[in-house]
């Protein structure tokens, strides 16, 4: 392979770069780069348009499109098979979860995992901002760590990056990785880190070539050792894929790259939520539909989807049995009162019991599904749909799964020399990517990361995430606890005993698998009024995840309103990365391909 020299890419792309740099620039601070970016055009609040929209699913893909839709004029009702709405944002309380609060209290905030909101986020911070919602403040603790990795045997890596312009900016993050020899070090540069600049989301032939190989078989075809993969990749697939390098389509790694260089302050502005996800976005967003009059049904798990003429015209839900137990949190239906739910291991005293109901018809003009691929697998491929045929592929969509892990540690006065408690050896450090360890995923200190739940306990309350799902097949909570206890203890050797745990079990998370992307469904059906919504549909824009759910709301919602001829209400939808011409450059001049 050619390598390539700041000097020789600068001097490519000067000529061009002198006549479209100052636009570029000039405007993308005003527009793009806000911690809570501005669109007029989206703060609409139009009178009732006659037109009605079933929606069906009550995560974040079907309550953003509820807020969406009414704001533009239609009569919106929200069908969540649950009790509780979320999906895989849903948070609930515990009051048996270690140490119990004082007065009025309502129990700890648990959550399915804690979710990161990247800078790049634009569309769903546009969101956010609209509706006065915040994220916990934007800490830029530069030239500290943007990002830390922690190894077995006590090393703690953290990247930095410089303010060089981008894409040289990125090169500090990604040299002289702390768990990678010298060797491998030295054979990874500048070159390389210009490839993994250089995939064209609009090319779709880069796009299904890096569909059809791993993250890692694509870093070695460019050049970049193994110690590297194992060093950076694999912990950051295992937080943001639950899969390791070698299990990962290379087209995410892109994505998540191409979004996170563009500018210096990407590297540096990760968010949390304020809290638990329920204060934090899903209720305010329920509430918001009630206020503007929509309609939110619980235990409304759709049975039935009819059709005339090329349109959906109902659908219709199933039969409640009385005396039934619902779990709380992933919505599995018991015949009897459970000690743990068989599907998530909830475990809580907090099973609901439900009453008999009938089923329920709804008929409205339009149908949105915005549930997760279990779901709408079962949905799509119903016999009364006959769209067998149309989602061959999606029928074998993989999902991911992954076991959290809530370990609850009281401290212990701390002793010079010692490392006993999180702050003696991780300091004031949140969140790490692990890997090697036979267990230990991603962990966080939630004492740090959710204040106003776990700040007032003298006690370390640490999520990690087990994404080695299979190592712990058949084992007691206690089992799991203790073996995650012991790879923490090979970094934190004097740590207390931990006083509770809280272990979750989770199905339904989108994979990004080899092959994954091109089994994804198109947001249309075969049907005029029925469109899908979520993050495994396919969008030919650069995003995932959370943003990616954004995105394809705003592709329905313009949808719907060009069907019935509403031009008012059109939704603008921003780039998912920072404008960066020189990214863009390269982009235009290189290929994807060793």
């Amino acid at each position: 392979m050619k390598k390539i020299s700041r000097k020789q890419f600068l001097l490519a792309g000067s000529g061009a770069l002198a006549g479209l740099a100052a636009i570029k620039y000039a405007t993308r601070d005003r527009d793009i780069n806000v911690e809570y970016p501005e669109v007029k055009e989206n703060a609409v609040n139009l009178s009732k348009n006659g037109q009605s929209v079933t929606i069906i699913g009550g995560g974040l893909s079907g309550l953003m499109a509820g807020c969406e839709l009414l704001d533009r004029g239609f009569h919106v009702t929200i069908l969540e098979k649950n009790a509780t709405l979320g999906g895989r944002l849903r948070s609930w309380r515990d009051k048996d979860f270690g140490s119990p609060g004082k007065g009025d209290w309502k129990g700890h905030n648990i959550e399915h995992g804690t979710h990161i909101v990247f800078p790049f986020y634009r569309n769903f911070r546009e969101f956010l901002r609209r509706h006065g919602l915040t994220l916990r403040n934007r800490t830029v603790n530069y030239p500290g760590a943007a990002i830390s990795f922690a190894y077995p045997n006590g090393i703690i890596d953290d990247r930095t990056a410089s303010k060089a312009i981008a894409p040289f900016h990125a090169e500090a993050a990604l040299k002289d990785m702390k768990y990678a020899s010298k060797e491998d070090n030295d054979n990874f540069g500048i070159h390389q880190i210009m490839k993994l600049l250089s995939f064209d989301p609009s090319n779709e032939e880069e796009v299904r070539y890096l569909d059809s190989i791993s993250v890692k078989e694509w870093m070695n075809s460019v050049g970049i050792p193994d110690g590297i993969v194992k060093a950076f990749m694999d912990p950051l697939m295992d937080m943001a894929t639950f899969l390791p390098a070698d299990k990962t389509h290379a087209l995410y790694l892109h994505r998540m790259i191409g979004s996170m260089f563009g500018a210096w302050q990407d590297l540096y502005g990760v968010q949390f939520f304020q809290d638990s996800t329920n204060d934090s976005i899903i209720q305010p967003m329920a509430d918001y539909i009630a206020a503007k009059g929509g309609k939110i049904f619980f235990d409304a798990e759709v049975e039935h989807i009819n059709t005339k003429n090329n349109k959906v015209t109902e659908v219709v839900t199933k039969p409640l049995k009385s005396g039934q137990y619902i779990c709380p949190v992933c919505g599995e239906v018991h015949d009897v009162m459970p000690e743990r739910c068989r599907r998530c291991s909830y475990s809580g005293k907090n099973f609901i019991v439900r009453s008999a109901a009938e089923p329920a018809n709804f008929r409205s003009d339009h149908f949105l599904l915005g549930v997760d691929i279990p779901s709408a697998r079962e949905l799509l491929l119903k016999p009364s749909l006959n769209l067998s045929e149309r989602y061959e592929k999606f029928k074998d969509r993989p999902t991911s799964s992954i076991v959290v892990v809530y370990l609850w540690y009281p401290r212990k006065p701390s002793v010079k020399g010692e490392k006993i408690n999180w702050e003696d050896h991780f300091g004031d450090r949140e969140c790490l990517m692990t890997t090697d360890f036979p267990y230990l995923g991603t962990t966080l200190n939630l004492t740090y990361l959710k204040p106003e739940t776990f700040a007032g306990y003298d006690a370390d309350i640490i999520e990690t995430q087990i994404a080695k799902v299979e190592r712990v097949e058949g084992m007691t909570d206690e089992q799991i606890a203790d073996k995650i206890d012991e790879d923490l203890r090979n970094l934190i050797p004097g740590l207390p005993k931990y006083i509770d745990v809280r272990i979750m079990k989770w199905d339904n998370f989108s994979a990004f698998t080899i092959g994954s992307e091109a089994q994804c469904p198109e947001m249309d059906t075969a049907y005029d009024n029925f469109h899908l919504l979520g993050d495994f549909i396919t969008a030919k824009h650069n995003c995932f995840l959370m943003e990616k759910v954004t995105v394809n709301v705003r592709r329905a919602v313009n949808k719907l309103l060009e069907q019935i001829n509403q031009q008012e209400g059109k939704m603008k939808i921003l780039p998912s990365e920072t404008p960066n011409f020189l990214v863009n450059f390269w982009r235009s001049v290189e290929s994807v391909k060793a």
